[in-house]
């Protein structure tokens, strides 16, 4: 019974938090005008690259040394950032394996905040227009892209390794401690046929690159 005690527990500390996360996100958005735009979950099998832009890839946290499973709470997403226009736009979740077929329009960009897995909170995100955000995530993670029409952008495996502490609270819930390591895996050869990509299209990969140089959290 304790341990399902625990569980719940946990669930209902989770809930609460990424309910609180998501209602200042738009608050914070809605108050200060930011323009954030949208992202949507495609079949790879039955998506048009010839009219519109294709990415997949996979986000994966290993906790400890165990890979961490997703629940309707953690799973993974992102805040893009568009270099030449200087425009937010905000992912869908990945699935419950941490994989993803994403509409990303063409462009550069930059990762602003990696959400999901296990990270830290409360973490101050100063926007281009200067606006000053508190998300819970990875803020300005050191990641880049480049998306381009006609193509499957692969953009790899980003895994993301860190340690987690017990939190000082009356549940002693694990809670995000430090990064160990964020790495970009090239698992295509391995992946594509569980991703069913569209037939007689060719397949790039233009890796997640990993700046550590541009990363405001960087691996002890």
């Amino acid at each position: 019974m304790g341990c399902l005690k625990t569980s719940h527990d946990r669930l209902l500390v989770g809930c609460r938090r990424a309910l609180l996360s998501l209602f200042m996100l738009v608050l914070l958005a809605s108050c200060a005008g930011i323009d954030v735009g949208t992202i949507y979950t495609v079949r790879p099998n039955e998506f048009d690259v010839d009219a519109a832009t294709l990415a997949v890839g996979e986000i994966r946290f290993v906790v400890d040394g165990k890979r961490l499973d997703y629940h309707f709470l953690n799973r993974p997403h992102f805040m893009l950032y568009r270099l030449h226009d200087k425009q937010y736009f905000e992912t869908p979740e990945t699935g419950s394996d941490g994989r993803y077929a994403w509409s990303i329009p063409e462009g550069d960009y930059r990762v602003a905040v990696l959400y999901g897995g296990m990270g830290p909170t409360g973490v101050p995100h100063f926007m281009e227009n200067g606006v000053v955000m508190h998300v819970n995530g990875f803020v300005k993670p050191g990641l880049k892209f480049r998306i381009r029409k006609g193509r499957v952008n692969y953009l790899g495996v980003l895994e993301v390794d860190v340690s987690s502490k017990r939190a000082r609270t009356l549940l002693r819930e694990s809670v995000f401690d430090r990064v160990n390591d964020i790495r970009v895996l090239d698992e295509l050869s391995s992946q594509a046929g569980d991703i069913s990509l569209p037939e007689g299209i060719p397949v790039s990969a233009p890796l997640l690159q990993y700046d550590i140089r541009n990363a405001a959290i960087k691996a002890e």
